[in-house]
Order: C-alpha cells, then sequence, then structure tokens
C-alpha cells in the first residue's frame, strides 16, 4: 500500500513539473494554453513587431524577476469570465516590470486584448519612462483593457517623475472599461490611472483604494489629454497633493455620471484642477475630505459643471464643497470662474 502512495506522489509531481514552462528573455509568439501553464519567465521577454503571442484562459504566467513584458506587436491575452489569466510573482517584494505596450500605434499592429486577467505585484522603477506603469504601460499604442483586476502594482519615483500605479498610458487612446484597479501605488501622479497626451476612454470601472505621492490618487490626467471619464466608481483613494480621487491638469476632460465618493487629498479631495477647464457633468461627489475643497478644488481653472450633487464632503481649511483659488505664472494671473448649472450643493463642512 505503501509502495503504491509514493507512486503516485512521484507521478502527481512529475506531471506537476511537466506542465511548468520555462520561458527564457528573448522574443515569444504563438500560444500559450493551459497545458502549458504557468509560464516561467526567467528574463525579458518582448512580443516583436508584425508577431502575435496569444494567452487562453486559465494560463498563469508567473515571473522569475522584475522583467518587462514588451509588446510591440500584438498581445490577446482574452480569459473569460470563469476562467481568467494571470499575471504574478512568487516574489512580490521584487515583483516585476510590467506589460508595457509600445509603438504599436506607430507601427499599424493590431489592437492588444487584455480581458478577464489578474495583473498583480507589477513594479515599475528606474528613470522615465521606466519608472512609470506598475501594472501596464502604454505609449503610442493600440490596447483594449477590460473585465480585469488590476493590483498591488506600484510606480516608483524617478527621474522625470510621472506615475501609474495601475495603468499609465501616454501618446495613446486606449479603451478603459469594466475593470477593477484597486489598491496601486504611485511614487509620483496617478495611482490608479496615468494619462497624457491622448483620448482614452475610462468607462465602467471601480478605481478604489489607490494612493499617489503627489497628484491622483485615482486618476491623473495630464498635458493635453482629453479623456472621457463615465460611469466609474471612483472611492476611497489618495492624494499628498491635488485630487484624491481625480487630478485633472491641461487638456478637455469629461467626467460624467461617476460616484467620486470617500477620497482623500491634501486639496480637491474629490477633484483636483489646475488650468483645466473640463466639463463636469451627473457626477455624485460625497463624503471626500481635504484641506481646501472637500469636494473640488479649481487653480486657474473654470470647469463647466452641470447637474452634480455635492454633498457631505468636508474641508479643514476652507471651501467644504468648492474652493476657487488663481495661479501666477510670470506676471500673468489665471483666476477660477467655474460655470455651475442645476446642481445639489449640500451639507458640506468646512473647518
Amino acid at each position: 500500500m505503501k509502495k503504491l502512495i509514493w507512486l503516485s506522489a512521484l507521478i502527481f509531481i512529475g506531471l506537476m513539473l511537466q506542465a511548468q514552462t520555462p520561458v527564457p528573455a528573448g522574443d515569444v509568439s504563438g500560444l500559450w494554453n493551459i497545458d502549458g501553464s504557468p509560464y516561467l519567465i526567467e528574463g525579458e521577454i518582448t512580443v516583436p513587431i508584425n508577431e502575435t503571442l496569444v494567452i487562453e484562459p486559465g494560463v498563469t504566467v508567473n515571473f522569475q524577476g522584475s522583467y518587462k513584458f514588451n509588446v510591440m506587436g500584438t498581445l490577446l491575452a482574452t480569459g473569460n469570465e470563469q476562467d481568467s489569466i494571470l499575471f504574478t510573482t512568487d516574489d512580490p517584494e521584487t515583483g516585476w516590470h510590467s506589460i508595457r505596450i509600445k509603438d504599436t500605434d506607430n507601427n499599424s499592429q493590431d489592437t492588444t486584448r487584455i480581458m478577464y486577467c489578474r495583473i498583480e505585484y507589477g513594479k515599475s522603477s528606474g528613470t522615465c519612462p521606466d519608472n512609470c506603469g506598475g501594472g501596464i504601460f502604454i505609449s503610442h499604442g493600440r490596447a483594449c483593457i477590460t473585465h480585469n483586476n488590476i493590483q498591488h502594482n506600484s510606480a516608483y519615483i524617478g527621474a522625470a517623475d510621472w506615475g501609474g500605479g495601475g495603468i499609465y498610458s501616454e501618446y495613446s487612446n486606449p479603451v478603459i472599461s469594466e475593470n477593477i484597479i484597486q489598491y496601486n501605488h504611485s511614487g509620483h501622479d496617478g495611482g490608479g490611472i496615468y494619462c497624457s497626451y491622448g483620448s482614452p476612454v475610462i468607462s465602467g470601472n471601480i478605481v478604489r483604494n489607490n494612493d499617489s505621492d503627489f497628484r491622483g490618487g485615482g486618476i491623473a490626467s495630464f498635458l493635453f489629454a482629453a479623456p472621457i471619464i463615465s460611469n466609474n466608481i471612483i472611492e476611497s483613494n489618495s492624494s499628498n497633493d491635488l485630487g484624491g480621487g481625480l487630478y485633472l491638469s491641461g487638456g478637455d476632460a469629461s467626467v460624467v455620471n461617476n460616484y467620486i465618493i470617500g477620497n482623500i487629498g491634501n486639496e480637491g479631495g474629490g477633484l483636483g484642477l489646475y488650468l483645466n477647464n473640463s466639463k463636469i457633468i451627473n457626477n455624485l461627489i460625497a463624503g471626500n475630505e481635504a484641506n481646501h475643497g472637500g469636494a473640488l478644488y479649481n487653480k486657474g481653472s473654470s470647469p463647466w459643471v452641470y447637474n452634480n450633487t455635492i454633498a457631505q464632503n468636508e474641508a479643514y481649511s476652507g471651501g467644504g464643497g468648492i474652493y476657487n483659488t488663481f495661479e501666477m505664472i510670470g506676471m500673468m494671473a489665471f483666476h477660477s470662474n467655474p460655470t455651475i448649472i442645476n446642481s445639489i450643493i449640500h451639507d458640506n463642512t468646512a473647518s
């Protein structure tokens, strides 16, 4: 009987070892399926231009160190509701260096699709842009990121700091929808999501419990970005400067039909705007906290604020609901003149 047990155990161990697929540094393409899972990434890997890597439902991609997953061609990581794909590491302290989608738009590659995946323990570090995008980095890229859980990723402070603890997007127009983006950290801006120079669609996500050391605990939008931020729950995020939930600077964002609740920022608990004239429409902005502007902090900004409910926010110094101030650049003063129409502003406090 004992011999039979030992034989069964050895067969089981052999099958487990056989299932593992080591992936050395270099180019990757083709098909990764459940039979080869987990795929053990042993160095920096790249999907080359004009090549495609398909990852099937149920696969685990396990990074053995701080290695990048570069996508210059097309990545199709499409799980399903019953069987997701996991990007992870056995060493969360060291982490791995994120999925990095680069120049796929410039090179006319097909859209990368990341769907029903869990992306965790990514850590981007070094000098910019290596320190951006803890979970996913997109630059001049084509990407559709939907129905994922993006969590416990970090973007660390470095030279020419930017951020994006969960997702970083520049010069790109990705669709980021129906994801849970939580417990991500940025050493600078955008704990959950950072975008600049593009028009991403950020819709139907739960963005919660993210934090940044500077601006935009949940989402940060910079530098001529024109994101559509709609139908999201943005809650319990924090930043040490402007915009606990959302930070908008430059560009022309549309912030529509969101729940922006329970966020904390130094200035602008719900939203912090800097030199920005975005449209803020049909949102519930409630239960946020800051020193100035519990719900909304405008610095040199004149947003169009229409049909919002702004309630039960708190400021420790001034502007429990909305705080307006100006910005001096050289000899020029940029004043804040928001247009506020048909909004309920109720039960906010300043102490």
